[in-house]
């Protein structure tokens, strides 16, 4: 008997998340379940009480997931495929529920036997190394795995193949001297793609009140802008993360969002959680350096990206109105005196635009990922609650906004100065230029 004989005879058992893919679905299952209703998040501690097995369960009873979409990790794949045409049996072994095991399973076709957790057994660690060596023997099979929780398995196993290695099973391999398959490590432009920093632009609204105010030569007004676009800034980030999140199985579906960091399995959901945790402290951190009242604005701003994450980008008239309101609240935030006044309707039809805009933008660019057709982009990923440009609508409210903003600058008789007071009867300024004086010209006796 060959080598490759005596290889075959031995089957070969493979982990599911973080190993065959990229990826874990209790996370993912977890914000698809929020997505759908965001209440569910009062539930998880009660599932979690019950322990780990409870909590997968009750998350893959309330979910589907799309296996065709997830990221696997190619080479592993097709050595499995390869073994599994020369006849030798491959196991699926996962803490997964059996659920979503099974559904991946069929979808790939190359398991013999799937392992995985069902009813209040979680088939992790001790109790999957019990379920292989009962069925195998101890030493009777091959196991694939990534993370400390497979170090038992390796122990009991034939031999080891480590994919993707964490520090725990990384060390076991080098003690051990396994076989490992390792994964491509993030990059410096992996992280700035997960950040968003382009979107960052946004934020330079902040000093349009600094600008205005002719206070762009006030330290104190400079540093306060910077502190507020670093805030800003690292708060949207840490929406853009969670966004990503809640977006996961959309965006594997699309042409170019499948590259996202998240979506591709570059970036581990862990990882992108912590990152926004240490976003937000330093999102705060920063305005709380600023006036209290920035603060308030800054939290109108989370809750409002977050909601928009959730449910208002898929609603095109609420999408346009949300975006225009965040674009009003990064003025705001750099208003440090709310001394500012600008022309009247100026910030109620420029934003609201400009909103527009963006998110007419951003449907364009989510239907040119597929060919024109009769002038009209197609997508052929198009999907349920997909927002549609709707041409009609679009139109009308963009020409109302530039016939509205035609007619206040027509007639416009006065300018207020962008530090005028706006308390009650307050004395205004003159104006000094003769075209901006609303005063009849005075006659000579």
């Amino acid at each position: 008997m060959d080598a490759r004989s005596d290889r075959n005879a031995i089957p070969l058992a493979v982990d599911l998340d973080g190993t065959l893919i990229a990826t874990d679905l209790l996370w993912e299952g977890l914000f698809i379940l929020l997505k759908k209703n965001p209440l569910y998040l009062f539930l998880v501690p009660f599932w979690l009480a019950g322990g780990p097995a409870r909590l997968k369960q009750a998350i893959a009873q309330r979910i589907d997931i799309d296996p065709a979409s997830l990221p696997y990790r190619e080479a592993l794949l097709q050595r499995l495929r390869i073994e599994h045409g020369e006849g030798r049996q491959i196991v699926l072994a996962t803490g997964t529920p059996r659920k979503l095991a099974e559904a991946i399973a069929v979808h790939l076709g190359i398991f013999d036997r799937v392992l995985a957790t069902d009813g209040p057994h979680n088939m992790t660690s001790g109790r999957k190394r019990a379920s292989l060596v009962a069925a195998y023997g101890d030493g009777g099979f091959d196991y694939a795995g990534n993370s400390r929780h497979d170090l038992r398995v390796f122990d009991a196993a034939r031999a080891a193949i480590v994919v993707a290695p964490d520090r725990h099973a990384a060390r076991w391999q080098a003690a051990h001297g396994a076989e490992m398959m390792p994964a491509p490590k993030p990059t410096f432009r992996t992280i700035v793609k997960m950040l968003r920093v382009h979107q960052w632009l946004k934020n330079s609204l902040i000093a349009v009140p600094m600008v205005l105010s002719h206070e762009y030569f006030n330290a104190d007004m400079v540093w306060e802008c910077l502190l507020a676009f670093v805030s800003f800034s690292a708060v949207a980030s840490a929406i853009y993360i969670l966004n990503d999140f809640f977006d996961l199985a959309l965006d594997r579906k699309h042409l170019t969002k499948r590259n996202r960091p998240f979506a591709s399995g570059a970036l581990s959901i862990p990882f992108g959680l912590g990152s926004m945790m240490v976003l937000l402290a330093m999102g705060v951190g920063a305005g709380l350096l600023l006036p209290i009242e920035f603060l308030g604005v800054l939290g109108g701003y989370i809750v409002i990206t977050t909601a928009y994450s959730l449910s208002f980008k898929r609603m095109l008239l609420i999408d346009v109105l949300t975006l225009a309101g965040l674009y009003t609240i990064r003025v705001l935030a750099g208003d440090r005196r709310r001394r500012l006044v600008l022309a009247a309707g100026l910030l109620d039809l420029l934003f609201p635009v400009a909103g527009a805009g963006e998110a007419f933008c951003r449907a364009a660019h989510d239907r040119d990922s597929g060919r024109r057709t009769h002038c009209r982009p197609r997508l052929p990923h198009r999907r349920p609650g997909d927002r549609r440009p709707g041409g009609h609508g679009l139109g009308l409210f963009l020409g109302a906004g530039a016939g509205t903003l035609y007619g206040q600058c027509c007639g416009a008789r006065t300018l207020s100065s962008p530090v005028a007071s706006l308390a009650p009867g307050a004395d205004r300024p003159v104006p000094d230029h003769p075209c901006l004086d609303s005063r009849p010209p005075r006659r000579d006796a």
